[in-house]
């Protein structure tokens, strides 16, 4: 099983490794990035190996007093990044901070004193969510490109199609079938 690739973001180290263990209780999410602090502005460095680091998820430790610097988190990810679900985590006996979150831009607000059940939840709707907007499992778009001749331009047009996709998606593969029975894969 492939997993989630998650992030994670806290100020305290050791809410960090709590977050690291429940999300490899999970057995669903994968940390890809792990980092004590937030970001201070929108060319912050944490940003740029949030982006590197192809995180699907990223998990923003909440803490109980001084929430802003974590709402501010939120907001700079929301708007420097394309893409990434975000998933706030803290107290739930602070809806101030619950729903400052959530402007932000923050999809999940997880429960810190929950145990890796409620990551799990999280995740299983981020990952139903994604299938479903991808149009299911196992769904593939099938270009074909025929030629009349040899030097009408098929192979062409299909390497161009196909460095155009891989810019869109990582997932792509390009066959080439001849009549003379070469074959050739990328």
């Amino acid at each position: 099983m492939h997993g989630i690739a998650v992030a994670l973001l806290t100020e305290d180290q050791d809410h960090l490794s709590e977050l690291q263990n429940r999300l490899e209780a999970t057995r669903l999410g994968q940390a890809v990035f792990s980092h004590v602090g937030f970001p201070a502005g929108p060319t912050d460095s944490i940003l740029r190996q949030l982006q590197d680091s192809r995180a699907e998820v990223v998990i923003v430790d909440v803490p109980a007093h001084g929430a802003q610097r974590a709402v501010h988190t939120i907001e700079l990810i929301r708007a420097t990044t394309q893409q990434i679900a975000i998933f706030a985590n803290g107290e739930m006996n602070r809806p101030a901070n619950i729903v400052a979150s959530m402007r932000a831009g923050a999809g999940e607000y997880i429960d810190s004193t929950a145990g890796s059940e409620a990551l799990l939840e999280a995740l299983t709707r981020y990952s139903s969510a994604r299938t479903r907007s991808v149009g299911g499992v196992g769904k593939a778009r099938v270009f074909t490109f025929l030629g009349a001749k040899g030097g009408a331009g098929c192979t062409t047009a299909a390497v161009n199609t196909a460095v155009a996709l891989r810019r869109l998606t990582a997932m792509w593969c390009w066959w080439t079938l001849r009549r003379s029975g070469t074959r050739h894969c990328i």
